[in-house]
């Protein structure tokens, strides 16, 4: 336990990261919904089925129905097309723009904190004394520089999807 402490200290410098990390992949899913929504009027117009904008049969297709109404309403079907088009194509873009940002947030702080782990073990080795180096094996020094350390890097993945 006192070792997750110690894990879990390492992350508090990135604790507005993983704000923005949760937020952008929180907005990215939305998004990504969206476009999934989009498709319902996207084809109902496409393919002429019911009108170009009916009230669907079920609650989310009359939600849609209604958001999109101002847009499509009164537009030839060509018109109502492009207009649904530039909504889907808009919320596509914002989904991937958030999923970049994302994924760029969480590998600023799996390299964040193990860059930090690094420094703080290499500044404790400075620190020790000269008997500790006689007594160690080079190779588990090198293993606790190298590996151990990244190791902390599946954890920023794991952290994230418990705040989730």
């Amino acid at each position: 336990m006192p070792n997750d402490r110690r894990l879990l200290a390492a992350f508090r410098p990135y604790a507005g990261l993983f704000a923005l990390a949760l937020a952008s992949s929180a907005l990215a899913a939305l998004f990504d919904g969206g476009t999934v929504v989009l498709l319902i009027p996207f084809l109902k117009i496409l393919f002429g089925t019911a009108g170009p904008l009916s009230s669907g049969n079920t609650t989310l297709e009359a939600w849609v129905s209604r958001a999109l109404a101002p847009l499509v309403e009164g537009h030839d079907a060509a018109r109502a097309v492009l207009a649904v088009m530039v909504l889907l194509l808009t919320a596509l873009v914002l989904k991937n723009v958030f999923t970049y940002v994302h994924s760029q947030t969480i590998v600023r702080i799996q390299e964040g904190v193990v860059r930090d782990l690094r420094k703080r073990l290499f500044g404790h080795l400075l620190v020790v004394d000269l008997g500790f180096f006689q007594q160690t094996r080079f190779g588990q020094l090198v293993a606790a520089l190298i590996a151990d350390a990244d190791q902390a890097r599946l954890a920023v993945p794991a952290l994230l999807s418990l705040l989730i």
